[in-house]
C-alpha cells in the first residue's frame, strides 16, 4: 500500500477576468496593432469555471495545504476572504521589468518567485476541475517525487501555439542525452500505467536519436520549486526571452520545459494515463458522462467554443452547477 506524503502540497491557478473593463483597456494599450493567437479574445475567456474548480478542490482534494491565485488586479466577486487561500497579483512575484504581462508561460515560468511557495505544488489551469477522490500520494511520492507520465509522443502541428513545445523539445534535446535516459529510466519511459497505446508509440519512437516530444496528459502538473531555478540556471537566455513577451509568441517556451526536465533527471514516479480526461467546454453529454462515471480524477474544459455552440457551453455550465451545487468555504 502506498504510504501518503506528509509534507505540504499547494496548488498554484492563474486566472483573468477578460471581461473586466479596465483590464481590457490595458491588454488594448499594449499589444497595439498586434494581432496573434497569443493575443486573440478567446486566450482571455473566463465561462466562470474557477467557481468549480474551488468547489472540486473543496469536495475532492480537501488535503490541500494551501492555494495561490494569481490575479492581475483581479479578485473573484464571489471568493471569501479565506485564509487557506492567497490571492497573488503579478506584481507581487513577477520582476517588474517584465511587467505588465498577457502571457500565461510568463506567469507560469515564474511562480517558483512566490513567497512562501511549498516547494511540492501542483500547477492547475482555471478551467480543470477534479471529479472524484485524490490523494496526495496522487501527484507525490512519499519521498516527493513528481507523479507524471514519460511516455514518448510526436508533434501533429496546426497552429502558431505548436511552436512553443518544439522549443521546449529543443532546448531538451541540446542539454540531454535521449539514449542515456532511455538506458537510466526505461522502467519509466515503457511503465505499464502508460497504457499499450502510449507504450507502442514509444517503442517506435526510441530507435530516433533524439526526443520528439512527450506525452502531455492536460490534468495538474505536479513540480518541486527548486526544479523551476534549475531550469532557469540551465537556459536563462530562453527564459530571458519569453518573460519580455508580452504576449504569447512562438518563439518562447513553457513551463513544460520544467516537466520535461524533471523527466529527463529521473526524478518522476509513473502515474496513470487514465488519471484525466481532455474534454471540450460544449462536449456536454461527454462532460456529463466523465462526471457520472468516476473514471477519471481530473478533467480539463478546453475553449472550444464558437458561434454556434454557446447554447451547449451554458449547458455545460449548468451540468457544474448541478454537480457542484453546494457553496464551499472558499465562497462568501
Amino acid at each position: 500500500m502506498t504510504n501518503e506524503p506528509v509534507f505540504p502540497i499547494d496548488f498554484v491557478i492563474p486566472w483573468v477576468d477578460g471581461a473586466d473593463t479596465n483590464w481590457q483597456e490595458k491588454k488594448i494599450k499594449y499589444q497595439g496593432d498586434l494581432t496573434t493567437e497569443g493575443n486573440s479574445n478567446q486566450r482571455f475567456e473566463d465561462f466562470g469555471t474557477l467557481k468549480y474548480l474551488f468547489r472540486s478542490i473543496e469536495k475532492y482534494a480537501n488535503w490541500v495545504n494551501k492555494i495561490w491565485l494569481i490575479t492581475d488586479q483581479q479578485i473573484p466577486e464571489w471568493l471569501a476572504d479565506n485564509p487557506q487561500v492567497q490571492v497573488v497579483d503579478h506584481k507581487d512575484y513577477i520582476p517588474a521589468k517584465y511587467l505588465p504581462t498577457f502571457n500565461s508561460n510568463v506567469i507560469e515560468l515564474n511562480v517558483w518567485r512566490i513567497a512562501d511557495l511549498s516547494e511540492h505544488f501542483v500547477l492547475l489551469n482555471d478551467d480543470f476541475l477534479f471529479v472524484s477522490d485524490t490523494k496526495r500520494s496522487d501527484f507525490f511520492s512519499e519521498k516527493g517525487q513528481p507523479k507524471d507520465i514519460a511516455a514518448q509522443s510526436v508533434f501533429m502541428p496546426r497552429d502558431d501555439f505548436a511552436h512553443i513545445p518544439v522549443n521546449n523539445i529543443s532546448l531538451i534535446n541540446q542539454q540531454f542525452s535521449k539514449r542515456q535516459w532511455l538506458k537510466k529510466n526505461w522502467r519509466m519511459a515503457f511503465n505499464y500505467r502508460n497504457g499499450v497505446a502510449l507504450n507502442m508509440l514509444s517503442i517506435i519512437l526510441s530507435p530516433l536519436p533524439y526526443i520528439t516530444r512527450f506525452f502531455e496528459p492536460h490534468v495538474g502538473t505536479a513540480y518541486l520549486k527548486s526544479n523551476f531555478v534549475k531550469v532557469w540556471e540551465l537556459f536563462p537566455e530562453k527564459l530571458e526571452l519569453t518573460s519580455q513577451n508580452k504576449f504569447r509568441e512562438i518563439n518562447e517556451v513553457s513551463h513544460w520545459l520544467v516537466r520535461y526536465y524533471q523527466i529527463m533527471t529521473g526524478q518522476i514516479k509513473a502515474r496513470s494515463h487514465n488519471f484525466g480526461k481532455y474534454l471540450g467546454i460544449s462536449d456536454v453529454a461527454v462532460l456529463e458522462k466523465a462526471l457520472n462515471n468516476r473514471k477519471y480524477k481530473m478533467i480539463v474544459l478546453n475553449d472550444n467554443t464558437t458561434s454556434k455552440n454557446i447554447e451547449l457551453v451554458q449547458k455545460s455550465m449548468h451540468v457544474l452547477e448541478k454537480t457542484f451545487e453546494d457553496k464551499g468555504h472558499y465562497e462568501k
